[in-house]
């Protein structure tokens, strides 16, 4: 056999095993609204209802109706490597209806103020974190506390759903409270549009 036909022959066997080999998916984070990715500046909300601090080890929650976290995102919303959320102001949280429940004894009227979450940024598992701290006031229990912490969250692929990871700890600033674990989820929208996590995890 020739050396030009062995070539050949060589050359053919490398394109069809080139052509057999799949092709490996590509890392990617997106999210969209109504299927187009969020352009940069576009508003973003981060809503939760069933958002609690466990406060200690005797079962004390700090519980709110309503959480809202207001963002614009920083970052275009097609990645490729994650996506990156701008707190609109430092703090960026309102509330409603908030309450420290001490189980056995009630739930009484809380305050919270001074409430953010800082930069997210969410990468190609659909993982993130954000700074937190918010004050916590609740006079017929005489507690006033001040918490900060990073917390963890996991975007859920093809949803717009983003839950509150755990553990996590919430450390006061005041050496009468007790650390905090937060748990529960928000639901991410645009201009009241789901905004949708569409993840590639990174392999």
């Amino acid at each position: 056999m020739s050396v030009k036909k062995m070539f050949l022959i060589a050359s053919m066997a490398l394109a069809a095993i080139a052509v057999a080999a799949p092709v490996a998916a590509q890392a990617n984070v997106q999210l969209t609204a109504n299927g187009v990715p969020l352009k940069d500046k576009a508003p973003v909300t981060a809503t939760s209802k069933n958002l609690v601090t466990t406060v200690g080890t005797s079962g004390v929650t700090l519980e709110c109706a309503e959480v809202v976290l207001h963002y614009t995102v920083a970052t275009k919303g097609n990645g490729p490597t994650h996506v990156t959320l701008n707190p609109t102001v430092a703090h960026n949280a309102t509330t409603v209806g908030c309450v420290t429940n001490v189980p056995g004894v009630g739930k009484f009227p809380n305050t919270i103020s001074n409430a953010g979450a800082g930069l997210l940024t969410i990468n190609t598992w659909g993982t993130g974190s954000a700074a937190a701290t918010f004050t916590t006031n609740t006079p017929a229990l005489g507690r006033h506390c001040t918490y900060t912490g990073n917390i963890p969250v996991q975007a859920t692929n093809g949803t717009n759903t983003l839950h509150v990871e755990t553990p996590n700890s919430l450390h006061p600033h005041e050496e009468s409270c007790e650390t905090g674990e937060m748990h529960g989820f928000f639901h991410v929208t645009s201009a009241g549009v789901p905004v949708i996590a569409n993840i590639t995890a990174t392999p």
